[in-house]
């Protein structure tokens, strides 16, 4: 049985150095029965992103006070979850984006309901992993994996019909790793 509260004790150990633009996610937790995580399916717009399945989440836009009102922000935009619904328990270490030099900062938190009203014009559709099968699935393995017509090795885990990969991937590799330590590294 998951303790939600280890995940409260994450410490962040690495920090980036880049001049990538500035990027917010939210890796939201949800219990139904048991807890999942949630991912979204960004729509086919011929974007650099387009069609990847990636945590809710974007840009740092200027008015933002920080990058976790942006995590929240996006979440919101994109999700339409009200942002008294998420609890952010905890950060995890930065991610650098290869293909388009994004800092991602990852904010953990907790959905109280996944009343959603997704924004079609930047997602396709919401949909959930179980906490369970990804510990399972921990560590990540690296694979090669093709996307427009390139060949990237990456850490790719597939879920029923969904493959997540790229920095995904990698934020969702260190979430676990954190998870199997107790949120202590």
């Amino acid at each position: 049985m998951f303790d939600i509260n280890i995940l409260k004790n994450i410490k962040i150990v690495k920090k980036i150095k880049s001049d990538g633009i500035i990027a917010g996610v939210l890796i939201p937790f949800y219990k139904k029965d048991n807890w999942e995580i949630y991912f979204i399916k960004r729509i086919d717009d011929g974007s650099i992103h387009s069609a990847q399945v990636a945590f809710p989440g974007g840009k740092k836009e200027p008015q933002d006070k920080n990058v976790k009102f942006t995590a929240i922000r996006e979440t919101c935009e994109e999700i339409g979850i009200d942002h008294k619904n998420i609890e952010i328990v905890s950060q995890i270490e930065p991610t650098v984006t290869f293909s388009s030099n994004f800092i991602v900062y990852p904010f953990v938190g907790i959905l109280k309901n996944n009343n959603f009203c997704i924004n079609k014009s930047e997602v396709d559709y919401v949909f959930s992993v179980p906490l369970d099968f990804l510990i399972n699935k921990y560590p990540l393995k690296l694979q090669q994996f093709e996307y427009k017509g390139r060949i990237f090795t990456t850490y790719l885990i597939e879920y029923k019909s969904e493959i997540i990969w790229g920095a995904t991937a990698r934020i969702l590799n260190n979430l676990l790793k954190h998870i199997l330590r107790g949120g202590l590294n």
